[in-house]
């Protein structure tokens, strides 16, 4: 099962939305992030430092 989801990050009083990503579901009920949006995740955390 993979579920689709949007991400927001709180800047003050702005809301900023990431991209659609999708998360996997495993059988033991584990969340999987797909690894191309962990990459976006890392990339927006650095470039805001």
């Amino acid at each position: 099962m993979v579920i689709m989801a949007a991400l927001f990050f709180e800047d003050g009083a702005n809301v900023e939305e990431m991209d659609l990503c999708f998360l996997q579901v495993d059988d033991h009920g584990a969340l999987t992030v797909i690894p191309d949006f962990l990459k976006k995740i890392l990339y927006f955390y650095n470039s805001r430092s």
